[in-house]
């Protein structure tokens, strides 16, 4: 096998829907759903993280002992297998994977630990909790509950951990590790790692709000739910009669331990995207990852730098927020859909007197710049069955 990567399912679990046609018809209808956090208030929020129920997805057996993002991870991946049509049985369940990306999946569980021991002692720990506890529980629990045993990872490597999750899927793919991984991107928010944003003074203001690209911005607006794709070998998944979103062509990804630059980021993007199958030019959507931080001038000045006026330009977190590992793999998700469908119902272009309009989509780039350092870039490719004969 190995002739090539494919996404073939997508399963979303956000405030704007379970769908990713769902969310682009809220977003079509000027829908946003980050969380707003009261100024008035140093800790909480305004109840606006997602409301999951995770029984209607999950049902209601052994649900209990999961936290919030293992669930909403699982319920991410039964979308995903159910849109790619996977079902998994014995005879296959040896060859499909699991990989999360999840900063904060057990941000909140940790914490409450921490709260029991120091406020009742360590005898009162729930044994539940130390499951709960681990960076790997995440993916352990979508591993064990779908049945996905090849293997399962954890990836928590900040702004860019999605891309960085797919590129390791890809390559366990191809190193014959597995026909099939679910990638998975979630985090769940809280009033705790809300303080710590606002004391770290990265948060937007209720008033000022996030604005990407935008010189006046103030700061990150945070949102949260979960994401999963199903990838497969592309001979695989044509032997199930597979219905596919896109090819997976190129990725890169690689980490400025010091100030990122825009000569860096455009160095980095102009060096791979020349090297790549088609170039530069066959681009014609980038998913940005602009969040309202200051990274988004670099993002920006590289991408005018290197690309044509009309090309198409979409950031998702302009209507969910900044959510990490769940956005970054959310543009991910869209950048499949949109090949898929053809093109993507609101988007602008580079130069504002092109007006963006509908048509047909052969390469689409999803970019990742984080304030950490990371920088991650994929090209999905239109899918043709003349490129696989």
């Amino acid at each position: 096998m190995s002739r090539g990567i494919v996404i073939t399912g997508v399963g979303v679990i956000s405030k704007l829907g379970d769908s990713i046609t769902q969310m682009m018809d809220q977003i079509s209808d000027g829908k946003t759903a980050f969380s707003k956090y009261r100024e008035d208030d140093e800790s909480g929020s305004d109840g606006r993280f997602l409301e999951f129920e995770a029984e209607t997805y999950l049902g209601r057996k052994g649900i209990r002992p999961l936290n919030r993002c293992t669930r909403m991870l699982l319920a991410a991946a039964g979308l995903a297998l159910n849109d790619g049509a996977f079902e998994i049985e014995s005879y296959n369940e040896e060859e499909i994977g699991v990989v999360a990306a999840t900063n904060f999946g057990v941000d909140t569980s940790i914490r409450e630990m921490e709260k029991t021991i120091v406020t009742d002692g360590a005898d009162y720990l729930s044994p539940i909790s130390a499951f709960n506890s681990s960076i790997n529980a995440v993916a352990s629990q979508v591993s064990i509950r779908r049945k996905a045993k090849a293997f399962n990872i954890t990836d928590a490597s900040g702004f860019s951990a999605g891309i960085n999750s797919l590129i390791l899927a890809k390559n366990l793919i191809l190193a014959g590790k597995a026909n099939a991984v679910l990638v998975g991107g979630c985090e769940e928010l809280s009033d705790d790692l809300v303080k710590e944003y606002k004391q770290a003074e990265l948060l937007a203001t209720k008033s000022a709000g996030m604005k990407p690209f935008d010189q006046y911005s103030e700061g990150l607006l945070l949102g949260d739910g979960a994401v999963v794709i199903l990838l497969e070998d592309l001979d695989y998944a044509k032997a199930r009669k597979a219905k596919i979103y896109c090819r997976v062509e190129e990725s890169f990804i690689t980490f400025y331990p010091n100030n990122i630059s825009s000569s860096l980021v455009t160095e980095f993007l102009r060096s791979n995207l020349v090297a790549s199958e088609g170039g530069i030019h066959d681009i014609d959507l980038i998913m940005s990852s602009a969040n309202g931080s200051v990274a988004d001038v670099k993002e920006r000045e590289a991408i005018d730098a290197i690309f044509k006026p009309d090309v198409k330009l979409f950031n998702i977190k302009t209507y969910m927020g900044e959510g990490f590992a769940f956005s970054n793999m959310l543009q991910i998700a869209l950048g499949a859909y949109a090949l898929k469908n053809r093109y993507i119902p609101v988007c602008s272009a580079l130069d504002a007197d092109v007006p963006p309009e509908p048509g047909d989509l052969n390469k689409v780039l999803i970019h990742s710049l984080g304030l950490d350092g990371t920088h991650g870039a994929v090209i999905f490719g239109k899918y043709k069955e003349e490129l696989s004969c």
